[in-house]
C-alpha cells in the first residue's frame, strides 16, 4: 500500500472514531465531562497513530532478495541452495532467469544485482574460467550489496573478496544449508 493511501486510511479511521464518540455523546442521556471526552479523543488519535506506525513497520519488513551466482559446473549446488532458500521463504534468483535475448549480458548483470539485497557467490576452481565473475563481484561491491562467498572446493577467494567472511562447505558431506540460512537472515 502506498504511503499516501496508508495516511488517508489512518485519517479516515481517526474521523470515524471521533464521529463515533460524538454520536454516542449525542444519543446518551447522561452527562460526560470534558476530561472523559478528551481521554476518548486522545485514545482515538493514539490508536490511529499506532495503526499507522505498525502498518509501516510490517510493510517495510520485506523478504531479502538473494542472488546466487555460480558457474555452469556448480549448477547442482546452486539449485540445491536455491531450493532450500525458497522453501524457507527467501526470494532467490539466479542469472539464468534474467538473461534477456538480444541484450548485452553485462546490462542484465547490472539490473539483477541492483534488484538483489544479498549476493551469494559460489566459489570453485571454475569461477576463474568465467569472464563475468570479476564484473559481478565489482558491481556487487560498487552497489554496496551484502556479499556472502561460499567455498565449494579448495579454491582461494578472489582478491577483491579476501576481506569478506565466507561460508566453507567444501569438506561437508551435506551442505550446511541451515548455517547458510542463518547467515542470510543475519545480514
Amino acid at each position: 500500500m502506498k504511503d499516501s493511501n496508508l495516511f488517508k486510511l489512518s485519517i479516515l479511521t481517526l474521523i470515524l472514531s471521533i464521529s463515533g464518540i460524538v454520536i454516542v455523546l449525542d444519543k446518551s442521556d447522561f452527562k460526560i465531562d470534558f476530561d472523559e471526552i478528551s481521554l476518548s479523543l486522545l485514545g482515538s488519535i493514539f490508536g490511529t497513530l499506532l495503526a499507522f506506525f505498525f502498518s509501516n513497520v510490517l510493510r517495510n519488513k520485506k523478504s531479502k532478495r538473494v542472488l546466487i551466482t555460480y558457474t555452469n559446473s556448480d549448477s547442482k549446488e546452486a539449485q540445491l541452495i536455491k531450493k532450500f532458500l525458497i522453501e524457507n521463504k527467501i526470494t532467490t534468483n539466479t542469472f539464468d532467469e534474467y538473461l534477456t535475448v538480444g541484450e548485452p549480458i553485462i546490462t542484465d548483470i547490472k539490473s539483477i544485482i541492483k534488484k538483489s539485497d544479498i549476493i551469494l557467490i559460489l566459489i570453485s576452481r571454475d569461477i576463474y574460467k568465467s569472464k563475468y565473475y570479476k564484473a559481478i563481484i565489482s558491481l556487487a561491491i560498487k552497489e554496496r550489496k551484502k556479499i556472502l562467498p561460499i567455498l565449494l572446493d579448495e579454491s582461494k577467494l578472489p582478491n577483491n573478496l579476501g576481506n569478506y567472511v565466507y561460508l566453507d562447505i567444501r569438506d561437508k558431506e551435506e551442505y550446511e544449508l541451515k548455517e547458510l540460512y542463518e547467515k542470510i537472515i543475519s545480514l
